[in-house]
């Protein structure tokens, strides 16, 4: 292959790689914006509304009805978090307590047939003890890191809401713009 078309192989990797990253948003509102335009020309012509008017009924409804699912998802999964943490200390209280009470009988059975084997079983409960510690652990750093990007999140659907507007708003116009190269 020559230079340049190594060139023009980044250069298109590198567009497809911001499209799905940085523009995201504005892949999907694109997209969204071209799923809504039945509804956009239904209200056109059945309303007899202006193009501004219909989008705005059209993106505002779509966009309160995303919200309200959000919303009520989000408020779902918040009261079974609280629900499960508030549960929690309970949980690990009797399943330790379970664990230790495991250990101990099977020390008893154990210690008459092979002292080895009991410190072993020992060891393998220690460990699943400490297994179940690194997993609490572990949910909690996923729960912040969880709400360490919301905020990014927010901005972003921000970015997505102003940019379906924009482009529900002049799909026509960029419509015509593509038709006409060809």
């Amino acid at each position: 292959m020559s230079g340049k078309q190594l060139v023009f192989i980044a250069l298109g990797l590198f567009l497809i790689y911001g499209m799905f990253t940085v523009g995201a948003p504005f892949l999907l509102a694109l997209i969204l914006a071209i799923s809504l335009e039945p509804f956009n020309r239904l209200l056109m012509k059945r309303a007899r509304m202006n193009r501004a008017a219909a989008v705005t009924i059209t993106n505002t409804l779509f966009l309160f009805l995303l919200m309200l699912v959000v919303y009520l998802m989000g408020l779902q999964a918040f009261a079974q978090l609280v629900e499960y943490w508030s549960k929690a200390p309970q949980y690990f209280k009797g399943a330790n307590q379970f664990l230790q009470h495991t250990i101990i009988q099977a020390e008893d059975m154990l210690n008459g047939i092979s002292p080895g084997l009991a410190d072993s079983l020992t060891s393998f409960m220690s460990n699943i003890s400490s297994y179940l510690e690194s997993l609490v652990n572990t949910l909690s750093s996923t729960f912040l890191s969880f709400a360490k990007m919301l905020p990014n999140l927010f901005v972003t659907s921000i970015v997505f809401f102003v940019a379906l507007y924009l482009f529900s708003f002049s799909l026509d116009t960029m419509r015509n713009s593509v038709l006409s190269f060809f």
